[in-house]
């Protein structure tokens, strides 16, 4: 595991975000990080991960370097060239670098690691079936690898410049385990943002049937309305749901319902599905019709651990 930070502000606020881009995607992930870096007066660097020829000329989508001697590298620089011009006209500070290695993921988890990132901004696919394996595949490994803030733009979210700050916030509440520490890092990004705050458990229907149900849904509602200690404090709408259903569906549905802007999806190490590919946080990275925006933290001393109802239902990280 790569944790470059133990600094709880740089969550909401980070002072040096990496953009991982395949080049092709720099379109829409430009404007995203020149409005994150805007806001948290963070420093960008921009990444191209080079491999084989072959393979970085899918990666790219097609842009394949022209003739004329330009190697995979140069092409990339130039690129990355331009659009560091861009964004330092829009007075964010900014640099880039093309990285060497053995996979996309290993030279993308080494130029966090140097540059002490605190923050990914990336695509999840590509356009067409290898793209999309490929950055799939970063993603979560990236997801497995790393203990920093992964900002995900998945191949559903339309117009992706659009949610570069957020109005409304949607964060789903496990009610197991860390969950306040969770829920006080999405409210720090709500209050930040100035956006509404929607906090959402989902109880699976195994979970609900019958009188169980019923109580479960009482449990669960009062835990979500004081899931914010201090509401006299509190700088930004705040609104709660509790519903019934597969807790993926849920998380995804209520999103599209509330017309959030950001998911913020919080989790820990302990909660981590071993089978990865089967995780819900990529599940939502990869499902989600606006950007999801993923935790990671350091979890707390064993005595500041909410206690909590055992057989409620969890958001299943």
């Amino acid at each position: 595991m790569i944790a470059v930070t133990h600094n709880p502000d740089a969550l909401v606020q980070p002072r040096q975000i990496l953009v991982a881009t395949d080049l092709c995607d720099s379109n829409y992930l430009l404007p995203i990080a020149i409005a994150q870096a805007k806001a948290t007066g963070a420093h960008l660097t921009l990444v191209h991960a080079l491999l084989t020829p072959a393979i970085a000329s899918v990666t790219a989508q097609g842009l394949v370097p022209p003739d004329g001697g330009m190697d995979a590298e140069e092409f990339a620089e130039r690129i990355l060239a331009e659009l560091v011009k861009r964004a330092r006209a829009e007075g964010v500070t900014c640099d880039s670098v093309v990285r060497q290695g053995f996979s996309a993921t290993e030279a993308l988890r080494n130029e966090v690691h140097r540059a002490g990132a605190e923050r990914v901004i990336m695509g999840t696919h590509g356009r067409g079936r290898i793209g999309q394996i490929v950055l799939g595949s970063v993603a979560k490994s990236l997801l497995r690898s790393l203990e920093i803030p992964i900002f995900a733009v998945g191949p559903h979210v339309r117009a992706p410049e659009a949610f570069a700050t957020p109005r409304r916030i949607l964060h789903p509440v496990s009610l197991h385990g860390y969950y306040r520490e969770n829920v006080d890092v999405a409210r720090r990004l709500a209050e930040f943002y100035g956006a509404e705050l929607i906090l959402m458990h989902a109880i699976e229907p195994e979970a609900g049937e019958g009188n169980q149900g019923r109580h479960d849904l009482s449990w669960a509602k009062r835990q979500l309305d004081g899931a914010v200690e201090d509401r006299s404090t509190l700088t930004v709408d705040l609104k709660t749901h509790v519903s019934y259903g597969e807790v993926i569906g849920e998380i995804l549905g209520n999103a599209t319902h509330f017309h959030a802007d950001w998911i913020v999806l919080g989790w820990n190490e302990k909660r981590r599905n071993p089978a990865f590919t089967e995780s819900a946080a990529y599940r939502v990275m990869a499902g989600a019709a606006m950007p999801v925006l993923t935790l990671p933290h350091h979890l707390p001393h064993p005595a500041t651990q909410t206690q909590q109802k055992p057989e409620a239902s969890a958001v299943r990280q």
